[in-house]
């Protein structure tokens, strides 16, 4: 039986890996995506992975609207966590890739 490892982050620590000082700025930043925060002790905490999960797929829906076709490849090869491509492959399975070329053909329509 596997047993997923909770760590815990701080909001001290959220808003540093937000690049944010207001705390205010940082729960409306985890209310907006849904992460749910809860108090140990007199401080309030959230799931890393959690965090990190939706940190990864804003930055992946970016890739997705910048490189449409090799999207996956370059989230893959830029980032050190395989483990976290892989979670992300899960929610966001690559699409076949577009076709670049357009074909002339008129329809036929019976008469």
């Amino acid at each position: 039986m596997f047993l997923y490892k909770v760590k815990n982050l701080s909001l001290n620590e959220v808003a540093d890996r937000l690049s944010l000082k207001d705390k205010r700025t940082v729960n409306r930043w985890l209310k907006e995506n849904n992460i749910p925060f809860y108090k140990i002790g007199n401080r309030l905490h959230v799931d890393e992975f959690q965090f990190e999960f939706k940190r990864q797929q804003l930055v992946v829906e970016k890739l997705m609207k910048l490189y449409p076709n090799q999207w996956f490849e370059i989230y893959d090869v830029t980032t050190t966590d395989k483990l976290m491509v892989q979670a992300i492959f899960k929610l966001f399975q690559p699409r076949p890739k577009a076709n670049s070329v357009i074909t002339n053909k008129k329809r036929k329509f019976i008469k």
